[in-house]
């Protein structure tokens, strides 16, 4: 008997108010109103998900009820300032209450984050979910794509915002495609509102900032906050101990903030042409994805993934198969890893629907075969980062 596993969802209210992260479960993401969140892992928040387990473990205690454990302690200790020198934990924190804050401010209490809403100990559940992404960000409400990651940048000038690795992720590649209402996240400390605003729409824009006020309710993790908005746009500073301001930019043809601080910052202030073709090479990209959101039809996030998917990368060489499981409709599938990228995308055309099959026939897939270098790839391939290395 094949055993499946409930959804998990973060509860937004309680760890920006509280710091407590409590899961909320649900059968079907249908059942559901809530926020994606699309990011590249990090170090820090994988030693962050270990901490909140570890500190949390208890004789008959379970996964949610580890993570709530883990999560009050420790919140306590990063505020009063007990948590000593562990800066990993502290970034990690940060990041995630910045996640929090932006459903708040979006308007939603729940998200859905695979590092924590899918128990990472327990191997058969995460194979459970791997072939099952797309339904979820298929039924997201919005999603959130934060392109730097989960750094917190200092700067607007940065070539992690010009050139994001998230661009290079092999499964950030579906949940682009398949979510239907992305906007794009980024999170500075230091950076003014009125430079974001400058940059984001030109020098002469009269965009008014509003005041600060204080959180509704003074919440634990959020004091304050002032907020501007635009066409598609807004841009918040919230305030603890840290200052962090963040954009929050709907998904547009042309590349977004990442591409208007390019030219601003490099081209035109500095002169720098250096990374002028990768832009438009980025710019080229969104441009695909707006126009197969414009079409509709079901063979286009296919041969868009397909195309693009030869320039991106994967920790493992099957998720260089299986991160298309969701664009197939193939979220039966059942995963298998230790098998390499050739057996898994074999398994996945035995049991592929015929009528997808029909679809893909004479597809090169050999460009996807290397899951941490650009293998060989065809000359359809939109490179976005052709010298990036691990």
């Amino acid at each position: 008997m094949s055993v499946s596993y409930k959804w998990r969802f973060v509860d937004a209210y309680e760890f920006t108010y509280f710091g407590v992260l409590k899961l909320a479960q649900a059968q079907d993401v249908a059942h559901m109103d809530y926020i994606a969140i699309s990011y590249r892992w990090s170090s820090d928040m994988v030693a962050w998900r270990d901490e909140l387990a570890s500190t949390g473990r208890g004789a008959e205690c379970g996964y949610e009820e580890r993570m709530r454990r883990g999560s009050i302690a420790i919140t306590d200790d990063i505020e009063s300032g007990r948590g000593g020198d562990n800066q990993a934990l502290a970034r990690a924190h940060l990041f995630f209450t910045t996640v929090a804050f932006l459903v708040i401010t979006a308007g939603k209490r729940y998200f859905w984050m695979d590092i924590v809403c899918i128990n990472q100990d327990e191997p058969a559940e995460k194979e459970f979910f791997v072939p099952r992404m797309g339904s979820l960000y298929r039924g997201a409400a919005i999603t959130h794509v934060y392109p730097t990651g989960t750094k917190i940048l200092s700067t607007v000038a940065s070539e992690e915002l010009y050139f994001p690795e998230w661009d290079t992720r092999a499964w950030t590649l579906q949940e682009h495609i398949l979510s239907s209402n992305v906007f794009f996240c980024y999170a500075f400390e230091g950076v003014s509102m009125t430079d974001i605003v400058r940059i984001a729409q030109g020098e002469s824009a009269q965009i008014p900032i509003g005041p600060i006020v204080q959180f509704p309710g003074a919440p634990k993790l959020v004091e304050r906050f002032r907020a501007c908005e635009w066409d598609g746009a807004s841009c918040v500073k919230w305030y603890k101990r840290n200052d962090i301001t963040c954009l929050i930019e709907k998904e547009s043809f042309h590349g977004g903030f990442s591409l208007s601080a390019l030219l601003e910052l490099e081209v035109t202030q500095k002169g720098d042409w250096s990374g002028f073709h990768r832009g438009v090479a980025r710019s080229s990209y969104f441009k695909t994805i707006f126009q197969l959101r414009q079409e509709g039809t079901r063979i286009s996030p296919v041969r868009t993934s397909l195309i693009s998917l030869g320039g991106r990368r994967a920790t493992v060489p099957e998720d260089m198969a299986y991160c298309l499981l969701g664009v197939l409709g193939m979220e039966d599938f059942a995963v298998k890893y230790d098998i390499g990228f050739e057996e898994a995308r074999l398994a996945m055309f035995e049991a592929m629907p015929e009528d997808m099959l029909a679809l893909i026939l004479g597809t090169d897939w050999r460009c996807n075969q290397s899951s941490r270098f650009n293998g060989l790839c065809s000359s359809q391939t939109i490179r976005i980062h052709p010298d990036h290395r691990h």
